[in-house]
């Protein structure tokens, strides 16, 4: 006669089995740590924070996101995200970075909390936290950069010195050459 009970060595290969199948819902989703810019702000100095994602998540701009309320040195963030449930929905790669400005505070400690929203199937909405940093505004003021130079305006710059250089008025009218 045979046995109905599972043997605890078949139960061990069902568990697996079940936790296989679920397994590439879970490593595909992927939601890095948020980064403050600039790391080490100074007192009226503009802040901003990057949040990155990929696989099944998304961070994306829709109206009304993202809403910000300060509750004395808290600042709390919500931002609208899409996560994706089916794997073969989750389209989000290479990783894309979104950036929300802060605005400047006054010198202190703050901390920032994140908070990400996304619908579900059915209406079910979902808010979930996204991470949270702790940064200090500094009293001074911000050091000083020197303005960049991209490459884009050096080549026109030099195109505009070279086409100085030849002076086609000069040649024109038969004065010598100047090289």
């Amino acid at each position: 006669m045979m046995s109905t009970v599972a043997s605890p060595r078949r139960s061990h290969r069902l568990l697996a089995g079940l936790v296989g199948l679920f397994l590439p819902i879970l490593v595909q989703a992927s939601v890095s740590p948020l980064r403050i810019f600039p790391a080490e702000p100074m007192a009226g100095q503009a802040v901003s924070v990057q949040l990155q994602a990929q696989g099944c998540d998304a961070v994306v701009q829709e109206p009304g996101y993202p809403r910000f309320r300060i509750d004395g040195s808290t600042i709390r963030l919500l931002v609208q995200t899409i996560h994706a449930v089916d794997p073969a929905a989750c389209i989000y790669d290479p990783p894309a970075r979104a950036t929300f400005d802060l605005g400047s505070y006054p010198e202190g400690t703050y901390t920032l909390q994140v908070e990400r929203h996304y619908d579900m199937r059915m209406g079910l909405q979902v808010i979930q936290n996204f991470g949270s940093q702790t940064f200090t505004a500094r009293a001074g003021t911000p050091p000083w950069r020197a303005p960049e130079v991209t490459v884009p305006a050096l080549g026109l710059m030099c195109c505009c010195l070279w086409g100085l250089r030849r002076r086609p008025w000069q040649i024109a009218a038969g004065d010598e050459f100047v090289s």
